[in-house]
């Protein structure tokens, strides 16, 4: 059951919830998720999970709905929070985004507040490295862009974003994301009532006029695609975990990936990949490219 009783992040008065969604069949991986973020990113907004019909999750701030298509689902939970909770912005992250090492708390409360400031319609935290064009266009198949140029880099209360162009490919990106309420459920009522479904068709799609969205320069703590790639567990999001407090996730990822091992040696495996991961941060050659804490207090990250 949904709670009614809204706890309010102090720092935003009540104006931001974070959002997710998760694969229908992978509810119980909701606690364990919101464990993760109370760890990776301390004080956050109120996280709610919206479920699609007939789905139930073991976690305090459930929105039952009777949809089934992602759009539909996401936008029910948009709408319980705008109308229901006087939410004006919705942080949302799909269930694969969570943080895997730990946010910079300062720098993204910061960020937050900048967007409410300014009044941004979408604020994109990427789990990518910023795609700078630096005059030489990339684009799609269809001819829409890739990346932003030089020009298109601003410099808001601070902090610097880039403008998304409007042609860029992915406009509406799944990226972990702050969202004005209001906005965000009219784009996925224009998606769902033109046949999208699901969040890979929704990132290509876009309606004329649509305001400018910024992609911020700092970088969500995750693997560029999450802890899934192609619908699978991917296997070196296991070892960019951060240890203990991402032990819950990484060894129900393990039980999901290798169902067949028996239960020892899932832990023995998941335990190697928290060792390889050590190695990995202590070693410079070994460390992945790209992917580095973003504040000190990171330090201990992938």
């Amino acid at each position: 059951m949904t709670r009614e009783v809204f706890e309010p992040a102090a720092a935003h008065g009540g104006r931001i919830a974070v959002l997710g969604t998760v694969t229908p069949g992978l509810e119980h991986y909701c606690p364990i998720l919101a464990a993760q973020l109370d760890a990776m990113w301390p004080g956050h907004p109120p996280l709610f999970y919206a479920l699609p019909a007939g789905r139930t999750a073991a976690h305090e701030r459930v929105i039952p709905t009777g949809a089934t298509a992602w759009t539909a689902v996401l936008r029910a939970g948009v709408e319980h929070l705008r109308r229901r909770l006087g939410c004006s912005h919705v942080f949302v992250l799909l269930e694969d985004h969570v943080p895997l090492w730990p946010c910079d708390t300062k720098l993204l409360e910061e960020l937050l507040e900048v967007a409410l400031r300014e009044d941004l319609p979408c604020m994109v935290f990427a789990k990518y490295g910023w795609p700078t064009l630096n005059g030489r266009p990339r684009a799609d198949i269809r001819g829409r862009l890739r990346g932003w140029g030089a020009s298109d880099v601003v410099t808001v209360a601070g902090h610097r974003m880039a403008r998304l162009p409007r042609s860029f490919a992915l406009y509406n990106q799944c990226q972990p994301a702050l969202w004005k309420a209001d906005y965000y459920a009219s784009l996925l009522a224009e998606a769902e009532a033109g046949g999208v479904a699901d969040p890979w068709a929704f990132e290509r799609f876009t309606v004329v006029h649509q305001p400018q969205h910024y992609v911020s320069a700092y970088r969500w703590p995750s693997r560029h695609c999450g802890y899934r790639r192609r619908g699978r567990v991917y296997l070196r999001a296991l070892y960019v975990l951060k240890m203990p407090e991402g032990r819950a996730l990484r060894d129900e990822l393990v039980r999901e990936r290798f169902p067949r091992l028996p239960r020892l040696a899932q832990r023995a495996l998941g335990a190697a990949f928290g060792l390889w991961g050590n190695l990995r941060r202590r070693v410079p050659l070994l460390r992945p490219r790209g992917i580095q804490p973003n504040a000190p207090s990171s330090a201990e990250g992938p």
